[in-house]
């Protein structure tokens, strides 16, 4: 891509890249390539690279590899001797300000904080004393950056610049109510989008969905190309259960800024939630094409590639992510999920250990293990691992349902009533639970403690047709024909795979 003669023309494109569009992997990547390349360039040319790399670096493994390489490069510092600063000329705050910002241009924060202490010297006045904060905060000295906003908030309290940041970092640091407070006093002085956005994320961290809408709303006509906040207003209709807008504004988004993976990776996930697993793995076909070589998005591929009933690709790419990271526990617990489909039952076996050695503290991995243990009728290794699962969670009820129905198919009824109730004191709102629960009592003759779980389970989940279908048979077996008739139908209706099923029901 690059030799040495055009090296600056290729920092210079790239630093606009950082500065204009963000984060971009695929870039960072290549620059690292090129860099490595280089065999006489100047060591200053080198650090400016790297820079530029770790500004442009969306993942974590880039990133370290830039700061890494900063590091070899980074020439030793010498100590400043206060004596062999000379004066300089002319002695005003606004030269020493151009001097400050010069230094830390090329990170040397010393000299830098020098000039902005002497420029303050001289003239504390807000420019000098926004010009250190802002210095500060650079530097992740925000105790000290906060000090010398709010000096300078004395003077102008109305300056927006002031309170945006005073805003940002209170947001960061959790002050919610501080952060909203300055923000507000931002936007009396100027209605800008990206306050406005920022002032919504608060709103919706405390809970005030329709005010952050208000706001996002706000900001998108004034700037209806942010993608940062498209992106949020896209994250908060999801919450609200308004996938339509939500998928709209996630569009809108990309449009704007397509190679952004945080925004990219957002949509896949909401496509995964929402079961469009065709459009999600279209998505995914552009970001392995921008980061080929990271691990989790193989692992989040291959699962959608699983569930498309693509199991030769979705191995594919689990082997793939193991490649980068044979020890990942979640890649290898896939992995094993993905071989039990194929029928390879011994390899996945191996791959189930090896997540449960690796990460012997995750619950999933047992529950997971348990289960396929348990459907190759292996009771006893099950009930170790539904067990294993239990102690380290016992508040997720699909391991109390998993393990009940190990227990009941067993004839240990009273242990897995045991079970359910336990799970259902956790969860007792939650639909599968209730509806064995139900089916439980139903085959024990219990058929008024049935009722009550069946209506729950329905309650909390009407679009279930298994539910509707399990409680018609309730209903029927009881001489309830007419109430029967209403769920058989609706579970035919709801899944054209029942209809058989209760035709036969139907005709008993």
């Amino acid at each position: 891509m690059a030799n040495q003669g055009d090296i600056g023309g290729i920092i210079q494109l790239a630093s606009w890249v950082a500065e204009h569009e963000g984060k971009n992997e695929g870039l960072a990547k290549v620059l690292i390539t090129v860099a490595e390349s280089q065999t006489t360039a100047a060591p200053s040319q080198l650090i400016a690279m790297y820079k530029v790399i770790e500004q442009l670096a969306h993942t974590r493994r880039t990133r370290q590899t830039a700061i890494k390489k900063l590091e070899e490069h980074k020439p030793e510092k010498k100590e400043v001797i206060q004596g062999e600063r000379k004066d300089i000329f002319p002695n005003t705050v606004e030269n020493h300000l151009s001097y400050a910002r010069f230094y830390a241009s090329i990170d040397n924060p010393g000299e830098a904080e020098y000039h902005h202490l002497r420029a303050i010297e001289l003239d504390a006045s807000t420019d000098a004393l926004l010009s250190y904060a802002q210095f500060l905060e650079k530097q992740d000295r925000r105790e000290d950056a906060v000090k010398q906003y709010l000096e300078a908030l004395k003077l102008d309290p109305s300056d927006a610049t002031i309170h945006n940041n005073l805003g940002i970092i209170f947001y960061h640091e959790g002050r919610l109510e501080e952060a909203s407070n300055h923000l507000k006093e931002a936007l009396l002085v100027e209605p800008d989008p990206t306050t406005m956005n920022n002032l919504a994320n608060i709103y919706s961290d405390l809970g005030d969905a329709a005010e952050a809408e208000r706001l996002y709303k706000h900001s998108i006509k004034i700037n209806p190309h942010d993608s940062d906040t498209h992106n949020n207003y896209a994250l908060l209709l999801w919450d609200q259960g308004k996938s339509d807008e939500a998928d709209e504004h996630f569009r809108l988004a990309l449009d704007n800024r397509p190679e952004d993976l945080i925004i990219r990776g957002n949509y896949v996930k909401f496509l995964i939630e929402k079961k469009r697993y065709g459009d999600a793995e279209r998505q995914f076909g552009y970001l392995t094409s921008m980061v080929p070589l990271e691990p989790e998005l193989y692992l989040n591929r291959g699962v959608v590639l699983s569930k498309l009933g693509k199991l030769d690709e979705a191995e594919r790419m689990l082997r793939e992510a193991l490649h980068i990271t044979p020890d990942n526990a979640d890649i290898n617990l896939h992995y094993a999920l993905i071989l039990v489909k194929k029928g390879s039952n011994v390899t996945a076996e191996a791959h189930f250990n090896k997540s449960i050695n690796k990460n012997p503290e995750n619950p999933d991995a047992y529950l997971v293990f348990g289960f396929y243990l348990y459907n190759q009728q292996r009771y006893d290794e099950a009930e170790e691992n539904f067990k294993a699962a239990i102690e380290r969670d016992p508040n997720t009820p699909e391991t109390r349902l998993y393990y009940a129905r190990l227990l009941a198919d067993t004839r240990r009824d009273d242990e897995a009533e045991t079970q359910l109730i336990m799970g259902l004191e956790k969860n007792p709102e939650d639909p599968e639970l209730n509806l064995y629960y139900a089916q439980f009592l139903s085959k024990r003759e219990r058929p008024q403690q049935a009722d009550k779980h069946f209506k729950k389970s329905l309650n909390n989940s009407p679009l279930n047709p298994r539910a509707h279908f399990s409680y018609g048979i309730h209903l029927s077996f009881h001489g309830l024909k007419e109430k029967a008739c209403v769920h058989l139908q609706k579970a035919a209706e709801l899944d054209s795979q029942y209809q058989s099923l209760v035709k036969s029901a139907m005709d008993l």
